[in-house]
């Protein structure tokens, strides 16, 4: 087989795809820049809600009543990379490493609202990289550990197209409690109604950052 070398003027039309047979694609080009983005998702309703213990407990009740499997609690610890003025989040990036069963993933996500202008808050594109060995990496090259988030996870399947998670997440001396709903179809009436009239517009790390914001201020650090 023939090698080619694109040089000069070529390299504008170079692409080089990412991406399994049907799960779209994303191409790498002369310039070295992500371009012909196609992304195939499915389309699904997937709503999170805050609540208070008192209420949210009320709900894991309920939900208990209407699983026909028993749950699956699932236990895993968010640890968090950025700058010390925050440049990641700044441009619609989260930088995390998963810590669960022992191993370690890392996940970068860009939120394209923020980042490219594409789509609502929470559009997102991710990419995972496993870690080698069973260690917590401090930093990512200019992109230091700034803290971590426990959840505890309950998960109910209440049907074939319906899934009700469940966290208790701990974080900087903070412990809140987050309902997701991931359906096709429709949510149980008895769940329905328990739900808060409002939906919860801040992710795990938002919330996380605010708090250590909030924090450090407090302190009497700043950042411009």
């Amino acid at each position: 087989m023939k090698n080619f070398i694109y040089k000069g003027e070529n390299l504008r039309e170079a692409r080089f795809p990412l991406g399994g047979i049907g799960a779209g694609s994303v191409c790498i080009n002369g310039g070295a820049r992500l371009v012909d983005w196609e992304i195939m998702i499915e389309r699904e309703i997937e709503t999170k809600f805050l609540m208070d213990k008192a209420a949210f407990e009320r709900l894991m009740s309920v939900a208990r009543e209407l699983c026909p499997d028993i749950p699956e609690v699932i236990e895993q610890s968010n640890h968090y990379y950025d700058t010390e003025d925050f440049e990641l989040f700044r441009h619609g990036i989260t930088l995390r490493t998963r810590e669960q069963h022992g191993r370690f993933t890392t996940t970068m996500k860009v939120y394209l609202a923020r980042a490219e202008g594409i789509g609502d808050a929470r559009t997102a594109v991710e990419m995972q990289v496993p870690i080698d060995g069973d260690s917590l990496p401090e930093r990512f090259d200019a992109y230091r550990l700034l803290g971590h988030l426990y959840t505890k996870r309950t998960r109910f399947s209440l049907s074939d197209n319906t899934k009700l998670d469940c966290d208790v997440n701990q974080y900087l001396g903070v412990e809140d409690y987050e309902v997701e709903v991931e359906t096709a179809g429709q949510i149980p009436e008895e769940l329905n109604a328990l739900l808060p009239a409002e939906l919860n517009p801040k992710g795990k790390y938002e919330r996380f950052l605010e708090r250590l914001v909030r924090e450090r201020t407090q302190s009497g650090w700043s950042y411009s």
